[in-house]
């Protein structure tokens, strides 16, 4: 019986810029309720940030950040963007916010209630494009919770942490479910900010049956998710055709060809991640710029890793059972730019995601939990 067996519970968060919103409503309702029985952390860009927040019994702070700080247009301005390439700015936001100042008062904190629990986040490796896991609420960890945030084109530099440089860890690590498999975790519960079935479900919890069984169901979203990775793979694999020619040849790809790659019915904020589709081009195109070998090999790293993570959910080894809580419809907000009202609305729909998820699965996943939750 699975209730009478201890298992090691991971809770990854995924990025998407002012998208993790809805992942911070989220962490605010298990907050709400005294819940956390996770024994180890993963997250990526703005799931990073989410994740700082939640452990720090810091309630309503992440969503406070993307509300109010990365909507300033002392942070990211659009018009200074495209007139003088200003980059958005990340250390503004860190010290408006009081995240900088209160830095060694926060790794205190997070390491009283991590106790022998772990958190990471992701980055990217500039020069090899490889995902790396630094442990957070430790040494550098606010310069790496930085590189985890830095989008490539919209920040000003890479991250340096010790000898190497680092950049948005959405573009190899989008959803590092792999990595809490690696860590060891039994059971993985995994914040998304794009639906994890088509849009017309309402379901939040991709493939379980209610109420939980004694033994945890096999994660399956049938046709629906053969659906979703035939689309994803077909997107990858013209960047992948696109890579080879683009690689011989010395023009360069613009950004109103970019556009049109995509496959029909392509939604403006299907992806997740490091990029979204509709917001680069609305970026870039007032520029009138080429799309760079960097960013396009980006891109498709990014896609290749997306696409890695959506396969093994469908798939998970036989010793994993897999949570997902996941927006019913594509959220209103963007990545950057988003308006208030629809950062409102997702951050409300992520409260009542949280309250269910809570109704349906707290209970066994704290009789279950290795690790005592520290409220």
């Amino acid at each position: 019986m699975l209730h009478s067996q201890k298992k090691r519970i991971a809770l990854i968060a995924q990025g998407g810029g002012q998208k993790g919103i809805f992942s911070a409503g989220v962490l605010d309702s298990f907050q709400q309720a005294s819940f956390d029985p996770f024994e180890l952390y993963i997250g990526t860009s703005a799931g990073a940030l989410n994740l700082c927040a939640y452990i720090l019994r810091n309630e309503g702070f992440a969503q406070e950040f993307i509300a109010r700080y990365t909507t300033n247009k002392n942070f990211f301005n659009l018009l200074q963007y495209v007139k003088n390439k200003q980059c958005m700015d990340l250390d503004w936001a860190f010290d408006a916010a009081g995240i900088t100042n209160a830095t060694h008062g926060y790794s205190e904190k997070a390491q009283a209630a991590l106790k022998n629990r772990f958190a990471y986040a992701s980055a990217t490796n500039s020069r090899t494009l490889e995902s790396h896991f630094f442990r957070l609420f430790e040494e550098n960890w606010l310069e790496v919770l930085k590189a985890s945030c830095a989008v490539p084109f919209l920040s000003p530099s890479k991250i340096k942490i010790k000898k190497d440089h680092y950049i948005d860890g959405g573009v190899s690590a989008a959803i590092p479910v792999r990595e809490a498999f690696n860590l060891g975790a039994d059971v993985i519960v995994v914040l998304r900010t794009e639906p994890a079935l088509p849009p017309q479900s309402a379901s939040f919890f991709s493939g379980f049956e209610s109420p939980l069984s004694p033994a945890f169901s096999r994660f399956n979203i049938d046709t629906h998710l053969d659906k979703l990775s035939a689309f994803q793979r077909q997107l990858s694999q013209r960047f992948q055709d696109l890579n080879v020619r683009y690689a011989n040849n010395a023009s360069r790809l613009d950004w109103g060809r970019f556009k049109k790659m995509f496959p029909e019915g392509f939604h403006p904020n299907a992806w997740s991640g490091f990029v979204g589709e509709e917001f680069i081009y609305r970026l870039q195109m007032p520029l009138e710029q080429r799309l760079s070998a960097d960013m396009f090999e980006m891109i498709s790293k990014h896609l290749e890793t997306y696409q890695n993570s959506i396969d093994f959910m469908a798939q998970p080894p036989a010793r994993v059972a897999l949570l997902q809580i996941s927006p019913p419809q594509y959220l209103l907000s963007h990545p950057l730019l988003s308006k208030p009202h629809h950062l409102d609305q997702d951050y409300q729909s992520g409260i009542l995601a949280g309250k269910l998820f809570l109704a349906e699965y707290a209970d066994v996943l704290n009789e279950i939990s290795t690790s005592p939750s520290s409220y």
